[in-house]
């Protein structure tokens, strides 16, 4: 198993501070580096509130390789699922109005 470091944290919540700042506003988002269950890393938000939590994963699979590109690379994929959030959510919905979506 294969451990990310703290400088691979220091760069994806750099990488992932970058790309908030072009998609999203208004959202409240803190970083966290600890052990998930499955993948690099992980997105959780709370539409309704805008809050999220971007977490980089510290125990890596063998057969990922860690570097700066794939560290960057997965900052990007978590921003991109807030910025997704709110239409995830409103698919989700059973009665979602048009003006929700058409907002989304």
């Amino acid at each position: 198993m294969a451990k990310t470091s703290k400088k691979d944290f220091e760069l994806f919540k750099t990488e992932g501070r970058k790309w908030i700042d072009v998609f999203l506003r208004g959202w409240d988002v803190d970083f966290v580096h600890k052990k998930i269950d499955d993948g690099r890393a992980m997105c959780t938000t709370h539409v309704v509130n805008r809050w999220a939590i971007l977490t980089l994963n510290t125990d890596w699979d063998d057969d990922w390789v860690i570097s700066d590109e794939r560290i960057k690379r997965d900052a990007f994929h978590e921003v991109v699922e807030i910025l997704m959030a709110r239409l995830v959510n409103l698919a989700e919905y059973r009665y979602a109005t048009q003006d929700e979506i058409n907002e989304a």
